[in-house]
């Protein structure tokens, strides 16, 4: 037996091929993710241990621990004279940092700087440079470094974040820091150097305590942690080992990382279930096909279990060959992708691809996975009798239409409970259980279909067969569906592929649309461009305009006003003269109208008012206007209706109609651009806000500080960006996944081609007798691929856009107004064109065999 096994594999080694291609596909696509968490996992370790290197004692802050004392100092900062002055204890330093803008000629970037350690605790080590000695010095990431276009050398202007105060510190670049591509972006500063440039913004986060023993034994290391607590006696402080600190930093990783493996992990399986239909389709009629040879070996006495074995062990051997070069390719891939883009140094790419466990996992799965789809033929072989399988030497459908009636019925009922578990789902839409409920039962429903495929494949590929109106259509049309199963089982692997495809990309673009809709429900316009000192001139306004990707740009003036809730308004308002109002006249008193100041109003301190005009130009959906005879206020001014009287700095008085509006940033208040420039004609303008359609919104807004450094530029088109990059990052990554999905579909369209000229032999041996040329012989392999292909996508697009659809409704996105649904056809569109001329370039080798084939040669008996 060994012997013919071997002869059999010799004999069919090129109809064993593609399956062994579509196995190793699944493997190495396993492996190569295993070994990229893996390296991420090492990444994150690294970054874990380096924040506790030299560190005995950790003191951190706990829940009721107040990080900022009354003169808002930081606490635990103030701890650490305390703590230097210990026994045993050699150094103490808090791990500090703060969050600047560094800006040069226009450019700037957003950083975290951090407090450089002293020995014996972590400090990076420069790829240029040397690391900073005076409060002026900073080392910045070689990513920052690039963005600002700054080298060793260089000087950059600092300021924190979060204020808005137009002062800056300069510092000079002293060292370039090497950057991992998965470490966060790195810049430090001496202590002082940050407090400076922060103004005195600092974070602390904890405090490293460092042994005055460079080798403490468990004994020192428990009356250090001791002398620790009893000096800081009566603070809500957790104090614990460095290593204790390093362990529990360590767990949470570890969990992050387990989580983030698993859903790492669907893509691949999504391969590998695809995979297994190529791979039981394809072993199903290479068996059917070896009928004779099968019954002339039950003939000579074979036993039905020999039969079994022989082909198991065929299957076995073609399953553990497979899985070893997918291995072999995983471990290059991840290998490649870990060093190639700078996540993991050689020796520790080494360490993330070598995981026997993983190893082993992906060889033990693709081989079992190769066993189990061909075990059904196998058995299905070892049952036939001599005399019955002589008596059906082709290699027809197999299954039974019965059989078919009731897969279809089955899964058409599970489909059905599966559409009511998402219709209820979206019914109670808002939590996160009814999106888990939406997306189980989505689940089921995508299971059923891809069952269901088996008779909606072959009737949708009947459909899109009615296109081809040539002879050489009609004949691929029926041979496509010749065997109804074969073509399903093909159709269902590509229909799987471009279901994911379609409803990633359908719930990125909805999901993209609903949240532009909700920022620009609240935020209008693009842009808002302010300056420290609040004043912003004419020719500003100008030059803004004029920039490149400026659309269209509006002032917003603005004074400091009083506001007063008027006395008697319902008197007011009918003309009648106010008691204590001399010289009050009707067209004094009307809303809007100019007026002197009521010494018996109730006055409320100062606050800003800004004239709003047409904001039509700069926005991107309808604007209410601002009558103007109404007052924009916050409901703790005034009630809708209530008479407002709004007295101008510097300026006149007028009376309004308080409107309240829940959007006004506190103590501004607003009305529009005509009524303010009759109360304060002379009135600066404070904001300007843009409109823009470049998608390089942070571009624009690097060229709005090219104007001035100063300028503070902010608005939801950044956060727009921002998202939207997230979006398009993520589903970029998602459709390159499952990209390989559709691969290993696209390699069972090539043996379900090649296994339908092997079968066909004779006939296109007959059709070449009859004068069909060797390019319409090629013609008729490739309409059939495009049937095939044609079908699996029309399913796929089906159902991704249902999918996506109902993914998008079923978000627990409770503080948005309305959802908005978006089919990105585009990306639609070149899915189908991808998988149409991936089927045709399926086709090619399949064809050129069959083209090549003499007519003589093919109609000769075997």
């Amino acid at each position: 037996m060994n012997q013919l096994l071997c002869a059999n594999l010799r004999s069919h080694a090129r109809r064993y091929v593609a399956t062994g291609i579509a196995v190793a596909i699944s493997t190495a696509f396993i492996l190569a993710f295993l070994a990229l968490g893996n390296g991420i996992k090492v990444v994150l370790e690294d970054i874990n241990t380096a924040q506790y290197e030299g560190a005995t004692v950790v003191v951190s802050p706990g829940k009721d621990f107040y990080l900022h004392d009354q003169d808002g100092k930081d606490s635990l900062e103030a701890l650490v004279p305390t703590l230097k002055n210990l026994e045993g204890v050699g150094a103490a330093a808090p791990y500090s940092y703060a969050y600047l803008f560094v800006s040069k000629d226009g450019n700037r970037s957003q950083i975290t700087a951090q407090a450089l350690m002293p020995t014996p605790f972590f400090t990076p080590t420069p790829r240029v440079g040397s690391l900073p000695s005076s409060p002026d010095q900073i080392a910045l990431d070689e990513d920052t470094a690039s963005r600002l276009g700054v080298t060793v050398g260089d000087v950059l202007d600092a300021a924190p974040i979060f204020t808005n105060t137009s002062a800056t510190h300069s510092v000079t670049v002293c060292a370039l820091l090497p950057h991992a591509t998965l470490a966060p972006e790195t810049a430090v500063m001496t202590p002082q150097g940050l407090k400076a440039a922060s103004q005195d913004l600092v974070s602390t986060s904890h405090i490293l305590i460092a042994s005055s023993d460079t080798s403490p034994s468990h004994e020192d290391i428990t009356a250090l942690s001791q002398a620790v607590t009893t000096a800081l006696n009566g603070q809500d402080l957790d104090i614990q080992s460095a290593d204790a600190a390093r362990e529990h930093e360590l767990q949470k990783v570890i969990t992050s990382f387990a989580q983030m493996k698993i859903v790492l992990l669907v893509f691949p399986f999504i391969s590998v279930i695809v995979a297994a239909i190529v791979v039981a389709s394809t072993f199903r009629v290479l068996l059917t096909q070896r009928t004779r040879e099968l019954a002339l070996l039950r003939a000579v006495g074979t036993t039905r279990r020999q039969i079994r074995s022989l082909l198991l062990r065929e299957t076995l051997l073609v399953g553990v060959v497979s899985s070893a070069l997918g291995v072999l390719l995983g471990l290059l891939i991840a290998y490649g992708v870990l060093t190639g883009f700078g996540v993991l140094q050689v020796h520790q790419a080494l360490r993330a691809v070598g995981s026997p466990a993983d190893i082993g996992g992906a060889f033990a799965l693709g081989t079992l996975m190769t066993l189990l789809a061909g075990l059904r033929p196998a058995l299905a072989m070892g049952r036939l009798r001599p005399m019955e399988a002589l008596a059906n030497a082709e290699a027809e459908n197999t299954s039974s239409p019965r059989s078919h009636k009731i897969a279809l019925g089955v899964s058409f009922f599970v489909a059905a409970l599966g559409a009511a578990g998402m219709a209820y789902g979206l019914w109670n839409r808002g939590s996160g259980s009814a999106f888990l409920l939406t997306f189980a039962s989505g689940m089921v429903l995508l299971i059923a279909m891809m069952v269901a495929g088996v008779g909606l494949v072959p009737a949708l590929a009947r459909l899109w067969g009615l296109v081809a109106a040539s002879a050489t259509g009609k004949l691929a049309r029926s041979n496509a569906l010749r065997n109804p199963g074969r073509t399903a089982s093909t159709g269902i692997a590509i229909a799987i592929g471009v279901t994911l495809i379609t409803m990633m990309s359908v719930g990125a673009a909805s999901t993209k649309a609903t949240l532009e809709t909700e920022v620009y429900s609240h935020y209008p316009y693009d842009l808002i461009v302010t300056d420290p000192s609040g004043v912003l001139s004419e020719e500003d306004l100008a030059q803004m305009t004029a920039l490149d990707g400026v659309d269209a740009a509006l002032g917003l003036r603005e004074v400091r006003a009083s506001v007063e809730s008027v006395h008697n308004a319902e008197h007011a308002l009918n003309g009648e003269q106010a008691e204590g109002k001399p010289g009050a006249t009707q067209s004094q008193s009307q809303a809007g109208a100019e007026s002197e100041p009521d010494p018996e109003a109730e006055t409320d301190p100062f606050v800003s008012v800004q004239g709003v005009p047409d904001l039509t130009p700069v926005a991107h959906v309808p604007v209410e206007q601002i009558l103007e005879s109404h007052v924009r206020v916050h409901d703790d001014l005034a009630e809708n209706g209530t008479l407002m009287r709004v007295c101008a700095e510097g300026g006149s008085c007028a009376d309004f109609t308080a409107e309240v509006s829940e959007k006004l940033p506190y103590g501004q208040i607003q009305i529009s651009a005509q009524a303010l420039s009759k109360i304060a004609p002379q009135a600066p303008i404070s904001t300007v806000v843009i409109k823009t359609s470049s998608e390089d919104v942070e571009g624009v807004q690097s060229r709005l500080l090219s104007l001035n450094p100063s300028y503070l530029v902010s608005g939801p088109a950044l956060e727009r960006q921002f998202y939207t990059k997230i979006i398009n990052t993520i589903l970029s990554i998602v459709i390159g996944l499952l990209a390989v999905s559709v691969l290993v579909a696209l390699v069972g369209v090539t043996n379900t081609l090649a296994l339908s000229v092997a079968e066909r032999r004779r006939e296109n041996g007959l059709l070449r007798a009859l004068g069909m040329t060797k390019g319409e012989i090629q013609r008729m392999l490739a309409y059939e691929a495009l049937i095939i292909a044609l079908a699996g996508s029309t399913l796929g697009l089906l159902l991704g856009v249902s999918f996506g659809i109902a993914g998008t409704y079923s978000l627990p996105l409770e503080q948005i107004d309305q959802t908005i649904i978006s089919i990105p056809w585009l990306i639609l569109g070149a899915v189908v064109i991808g998988s149409v001329l991936a089927a045709l370039a399926a086709s090619w080798w399949p064809g050129h065999q069959a083209a090549k084939t003499s007519p003589v040669e093919a109609l000769a008996t075997e």
